[in-house]
This record gives structure tokens, C-alpha cells and sequence, in this order.
């Protein structure tokens, strides 16, 4: 082929197939389903018809040939040759496939071509009343009839062209530089903010100097009018002569500051418009490339009626689609990714979830199974759930088989309910299908699907209700790279959370935060949720002190998870361009990425999902079912009646907090110094916990790190830097109570 590089056009015929393959597989289970016409067939002929002369001309003459006797059987259709039953689509759905195949680089285009050609000779003997062979309908070159181009065309002069097609790596690199932009833009605020903090030192070290300046004029100006009465002419003109260098060089000096002053005040106000400018510009920018890459999600769902039909198939089961929310926009990037999970939901569904005909009807509904795919948009995000209105998932069956494999140890099932119990689908090799099937069963997909939307920082939910059905929840970001972000601080590092995971920022208030039994929770208007801290979520350095329950609070809320984590501050709200996880950390499951921030550090993403598995479900949804919490008696029960020994830290200390540990049978040692407090460790009955002051942790971490050890100070002031290994500490605890907390914190970690 002469007259141009084939390479060069290659990936716009594969965009071109894509499309056309994907209008013609969605056309013909229409067609099987309403039962044919014109309107139907005339599309899909056109379509195969493009197909083929585009395949011509690529020098692909297996893809045309094949696409060649797909226009033959629907030309046999369109003229009433053929009926659109269920063997007849199910040819030109195998053409579909063999199309598909020959564009996969290690596919065989000749073997795939044979196998398509044997299938549509059995099938003409099946159909023993029809010609061998359909003869050729003469092909419509561009609908001459009507003189109005073929789809996907464009007529010479006609109407604008309105759409084009772009690489995505381009368009990605588009979303790259944006990204790159708006940490320009992030730190050249931070500068302004840095600037405006100069300025302001600025202004008064010039009213300092100018109201020193002023004072010893003053003095002076006194000191000269009693020269009178100065003793000699020699300290006369002394000050005569300091005053005059007084007026000749320091107060030009202030004046010269005050002009400075007023410029930097002036270019300071200039650079803070350009910036805001600079900033709104951005933000359209990054608003326009983001609707560019938005799509709607009728692309991801167009596949799916196909894999419910040939799933169905092998099953022998019934099955109806239901879709809803088709217009929902959603990152193409998100889009192509969320495909094969999304069509492995969709297999289980017809697999596990849909009875047979003959189950369905037994059991008063419908032989045709329900499955419902619908989108919406909430919070910011793009939400898609499947539904089934089978069978259901057997929590007691799960819950059997993860004991008897060994999944689940008899002490962690005691603390599992419904929600952990069916989360052990999303455990790799975990299945209780009772036999395997050429869609499902081996235990493999389902673990793959969570690791897949979780690295789409993405979230997976399922509900179940026996004899009723199951529905899964894909919880997905409106764009994987930008994204609206808050700045927290915990234990004495810097982190940041999506704000469509973040239901609620609210002060701390103490009244609302229960202590019970169960654990810590927060007391909403409408709800009890979980209370965690962060520092300890992340195993970072805990602080307890008066007050600790009145820090800021965020409640994360993750599709029907929610739970309120406390962090010791929140910095600040900004628009962040979200960075991917380096491969190196993908164990570390609490962190979904980094972003850098207006000062040009990194900053971890703390993921969402993963915080809420640890916190969310662990105790009663109810304030009613919460068990009031005796602090004192329920340390003397995790301490188990050992002693707590106290090394050098008296003043530290609470005698009231000794004397009620002691009622209830445990005894506080107290000890002097390191050398005691080793020989008391080294004991065969050593304590349960030790309690200690700053000079002396570093110690006795290290000495004994399997002890649990606190450390105490009178004032957090007291701790300029925290011992390696000292993970609690409590400051300004007067009356134990942060004491007490802490250490309850300490051994439930435990």
C-alpha cells in the first residue's frame, strides 16, 4: 500500500473499530430482544459495511472478510432472508469476537478467520431451506438515495465539525501539566503568605526604630536646652554634635524605611492580585481539561448487556437488565479502568446471585431474574451499584467456611458481625461456590475487583438480604488526579484527606464524646459512630492531656461507613494534584497517595476506606446500647491485679489515682531511680506496666521494650523532643484521668 505510513493511522482504526464493534454488539441484542426491523438492522449494516472498507484499506483482510459476511447475513435480515432469532445473532455476535481477536497483536488473524467461516457454513446447514450462500446486496455508497452522508461521516460543507479525536497520553499530559500548575500556584501563595509575614515584621522593626529615634531626639533636644548647666564647653558641643548627626543620618534613615515600607506594601498588593489571578485562571483551566476527560458512563455500561447474555447462556438462567443514571459523567481515565471489575460484579451476579427459572418460580417470583445497574453522582463522586434480585449471600456459610479454612480464628468471629463476615469475599482464593462453573467459583475475581477500585482510590461495599438479593457499591473519584483536599495534623506529622470522604469538620466538644464499655464514640444528632484518634490509627505518638477530647473532629463517611476520627488540628483547605502511591508502598494500605503542598514538601493521602475498615462497625449503631464505662475498674481489669511500677515521677503523679487503683486490688511500686526500677522488671513477676518521666524512657524502652511504658510530665512543655519507642505520654494530668485513659488506650491496643 503506497501513498501512506499505515503505522501512522493504526490506533485511529482501532478507536474506529472500538466504537463500531461496541454499536454493533449493543445493537444485536437489541435486535435478538425487540425482534428486528429496518431501524434496527439498517444501522448495524451500515456499521459492518464501515467496518469492512475501513479493515481495506488497513491492509487488515481477515477483519474485512469477517466483517464482509456480517453485512451479508444482515443484508439477508434487512431483506426478510434470515430471521434476527437467537442462532443468528449469536453468529454475528461470534463475528463481533472474532473481530476483537484479530485486533489483539498475538492473535492468529487467519486462524481466527477459518474458525468464523466453518461456524457460518454449519449454520447455513442448519438452515437447510435457505440458500447456501446470500447473495451480496449491492452496497449504499453514502445513502445516494437521501444524499445525506453515513454515520460517522461528514459531508463536504456541511455542518462544523464539532468533536476530534485526541490520545489520551495527550490529554493526560494535559491533566499533568494542570496538576503541575496548581502546585505553582499553591506555592507561590505560600511565598505571598511568607511575604506578608516579612511585611509585617517589617512594619514594626520601622515603628520600632522610628519611635527610638524619635525618643533620643527628644532627650536630646531636653539635654541641650540645660546646657546652660553643663560644666564644660567640651561636652556642650558634644551634644551639639550628636544631635546633628541625629538629624543628618538617622532620621533620613526612617524616612528611607518608611518609603521602603510603603513599596513593599504596594508590590506585595500587586503580587497578591497577579496570584489571585493567576489562581482563577488555573482554576478554569483545570475546570475545562477536567470536563474534557468526563464522559458519560453509558460508555462502561454498553458492555455490559453482552457478558450478562453469554453469562445467562452457560448458566441456563433468565436474566434482564435494568440501567438507569446512563448520563452520569464520569474521568475516562476512572472509566477504563473500572470496566473489568465492574464486569466481574456483573458474572457473580448472573452466577451466584440469579436462581434458575425453576428456583425463582418455586419460590413465587419471576422466571426472569433482575439485575439493575444504576450511577448517580454524590458527594463528589460517582457512585455505581449492581444489584440482583437473587438469592442473596449466605453470611452463615461464609462465616463456616472461613472457620474451617482457617481465614477466621474462633477468637476474631466473636467480634465479627454481619459487615466483616461478608468483606471475606474480597479475600483472595476465598469462595463458598459449591462447584466450579466456566463463569465462576475458583475464589479468584472478587479480591481483584477490591484491589483494582482501591487503586482507583475508590471504595467497594456489599449488602445482602437472603431470598432478596445482593447489591455491590462501587464508590469512585470524579477525577483521578485533582481533587479538593484538607491539611490535619496528628501526631506531630502532616497529612491530608479527600474532602468527598469527609462528611463533617467540627470542634471537639467533650460532651459529646461517649466513653463506654464498647469504646469511644461520638454522639451525632442523628447517629452514634465510632471515635478513633488518628495518632493512634497510624501508630504515632499519643499525647493525653486535659482537654484531649475537645480537639477538632472529622467525621469520614464511605458509601454506608462512617466513623469520626480526632486529629490535633486542622491546618487548612486547598486543591491538591494527587500523586499515585510509589509501587514500593502498596502494602501500606492506609495511604492512597501524596500530594505536594505550598511549602514543597510531601504530604501523605490518607485513605478513606482503609482508615474505616479498622474503625467502622465496632460497636452498637445505638447511644441506648452503649455500657456506661467505670475507667478505674476497667484498667484494674486489664491490668489483671499486676503491679504498675513508678520510677522517679512522684511529682508527676496523682496520690488519688494510686489509692483508687489500689481498691480495686492493684498496687502502684514506686522506685527511684533505673537501677531499682531493673531490678523490679527483671523480677519473675515483673509489672504490668512503668510509668516514667522524660530523662528516664529512653531507658528503659530500650531495656525492655515488651513492657508497656508510659511516660508522664507535669507540663507538655516539658518534653522538647519524645524518646524513640515511647508511643503514650500524659502532661498536666492532675487527677489521673488522662492517666488513666492513656493507659486503657495503651493495653486495648495490646
Amino acid at each position: 500500500m503506497s501513498g501512506f505510513d499505515r503505522s501512522q493511522i493504526l490506533d485511529l482504526f482501532q478507536q474506529e473499530a472500538e466504537e463500531l464493534l461496541q454499536e454493533l454488539s449493543a445493537g444485536l441484542l437489541q435486535l435478538e430482544e425487540g425482534g428486528g426491523g429496518d431501524e434496527l438492522v439498517r444501522p448495524l449494516f451500515r456499521a459492518a459495511h464501515t467496518l469492512k472498507g475501513s479493515a481495506a484499506m488497513m491492509e487488515l483482510a481477515e477483519v474485512s472478510q469477517i466483517a464482509h459476511h456480517m453485512e451479508d447475513l444482515l443484508g439477508a435480515l434487512d431483506e426478510g432472508r434470515a430471521r434476527a432469532d437467537g442462532p443468528t445473532v449469536t453468529l454475528l455476535l461470534d463475528g463481533v469476537d472474532g473481530i476483537q481477536s484479530c485486533l489483539l497483536p498475538e492473535t492468529d488473524a487467519a486462524d481466527v478467520l477459518r474458525e468464523y467461516e466453518e461456524l457460518l457454513h454449519a449454520f447455513e446447514r442448519r438452515c437447510s431451506g435457505e440458500p447456501d450462500a446470500a447473495p451480496q446486496r449491492p452496497v449504499p455508497a453514502a445513502s445516494a438515495a437521501t444524499g445525506k452522508p453515513e454515520a460517522g461521516n461528514r459531508a463536504p460543507g456541511g455542518d462544523k465539525l464539532h468533536t476530534i479525536r485526541v490520545d489520551t497520553t495527550k490529554l493526560n499530559g494535559l491533566i499533568n501539566g494542570v496538576g503541575e500548575l496548581i502546585i505553582s500556584k499553591n506555592i507561590l501563595q505560600q511565598t505571598i503568605r511568607n511575604l506578608e509575614v516579612i511585611q509585617r515584621e517589617f512594619e514594626q522593626l520601622t515603628f520600632l526604630f522610628g519611635n527610638e529615634a524619635m525618643r533620643l531626639e527628644r532627650d536630646l533636644s531636653h539635654l541641650a536646652a540645660r546646657k546652660d548647666a553643663l560644666k564644660g564647653r567640651d561636652e556642650e558641643s558634644s551634644v551639639d554634635l550628636l544631635q546633628r548627626r541625629i538629624s543628618d543620618d538617622i532620621l533620613p534613615v526612617r524616612g528611607e524605611l518608611e518609603r521602603l515600607t510603603g513599596e513593599l506594601t504596594t508590590a506585595l498588593a500587586s503580587v497578591t492580585q497577579q496570584s489571585n489571578a493567576f489562581a482563577h485562571h488555573t482554576l478554569g483551566l483545570k475546570n475545562l481539561v477536567t470536563q474534557v476527560r468526563m464522559v458519560p458512563i453509558t460508555t462502561v455500561f454498553e458492555r455490559v448487556p453482552r457478558i450478562i447474555r453469554d453469562a445467562a447462556s452457560v448458566e441456563g438462567k433468565q436474566v434482564r437488565l435494568v440501567r438507569r443514571g446512563e448520563q452520569t459523567e464520569i474521568d475516562r481515565g476512572v472509566a477504563e479502568q473500572v470496566v473489568d471489575p465492574l464486569l466481574h460484579i456483573i458474572r457473580n451476579a448472573v452466577s451466584h446471585g440469579i436462581e434458575t427459572a425453576a428456583e425463582r418460580a418455586s419460590a413465587g417470583k419471576e422466571r426472569a431474574g433482575v439485575i439493575s445497574l444504576s450511577a448517580r453522582t454524590e458527594c463528589g463522586r460517582v457512585v455505581i451499584e449492581v444489584a440482583d434480585d437473587g438469592a442473596g449471600i449466605n453470611v452463615d456459610r461464609i462465616r463456616q467456611k472461613a472457620l474451617d479454612t482457617g481465614a477466621v480464628t474462633t477468637e476474631e468471629a466473636a467480634g465479627y458481625g454481619d459487615h466483616q463476615w461478608l468483606q471475606m469475599i474480597f479475600r483472595p482464593s476465598f469462595s463458598t461456590a459449591r462447584e466450579v462453573t466456566a463463569v465462576s467459583g475458583r475464589g479468584v475475581g472478587m479480591d481483584v475487583v477490591k484491589t483494582a477500585i482501591e487503586g482507583l482510590k475508590g471504595h467497594v461495599d456489599v449488602r445482602t438480604e437472603m431470598g432478596q438479593g445482593t447489591t455491590i457499591t462501587l464508590s469512585l473519584p470524579s477525577s483521578l488526579d485533582i481533587a479538593q483536599a484538607m491539611r490535619i495534623r496528628a501526631g506531630g506529622q502532616e497529612f491530608v484527606f479527600l474532602m468527598d470522604t469527609i462528611d463533617m469538620a467540627r470542634g471537639g466538644r467533650g460532651a459529646d464524646v461517649v466513653l463506654c464499655d464498647e469504646g469511644r464514640f461520638l454522639n451525632l444528632s442523628d447517629e452514634v459512630v465510632p471515635l478513633r484518634r488518628l495518632d493512634g490509627l497510624l501508630e504515632l505518638p499519643q499525647e493525653w492531656s486535659p482537654g484531649w477530647v475537645d480537639r477538632p473532629i472529622l467525621v469520614l463517611r464511605v458509601l454506608d461507613r462512617s466513623a469520626a476520627i480526632l486529629v490535633d488540628e486542622i491546618i487548612d483547605h486547598e486543591e491538591v494534584f494527587v500523586k499515585p502511591p510509589h509501587p514500593l508502598l502498596k502494602d501500606l494500605t492506609l495511604y492512597s497517595g501524596a500530594t505536594i503542598l505550598g511549602d514543597g514538601r510531601v504530604r501523605p493521602i490518607l485513605s478513606a476506606g482503609h482508615l474505616l475498615d479498622q474503625v467502622a462497625g465496632t460497636g452498637p449503631a445505638g447511644a441506648a446500647s452503649l455500657t456506661p464505662l467505670n475507667q478505674t475498674a476497667r484498667l484494674a481489669e486489664l491490668l489483671a491485679g499486676r503491679t504498675v511500677l513508678a520510677v522517679d515521677c512522684d511529682a508527676e503523679l496523682s496520690t488519688a489515682w494510686c489509692d483508687a487503683l489500689a481498691e480495686h486490688g492493684v498496687v502502684t511500686e514506686r522506685v527511684r531511680n533505673s537501677t531499682e526500677a531493673f531490678s523490679a522488671l527483671i523480677r519473675p513477676s515483673p509489672p504490668a506496666a512503668v510509668l516514667c518521666n522524660l530523662m528516664l524512657a529512653a531507658d528503659l524502652v530500650e531495656a525492655f521494650p515488651n513492657t508497656p511504658l508510659c511516660m508522664v510530665a507535669e507540663q507538655a512543655s516539658d518534653v522538647p523532643f519524645l524518646p524513640a519507642g515511647v508511643t503514650h505520654w500524659v502532661s498536666a494530668d492532675r487527677d489521673g484521668r488522662c492517666l488513666t485513659e492513656c493507659l486503657i488506650d495503651l493495653f486495648s491496643a495490646r
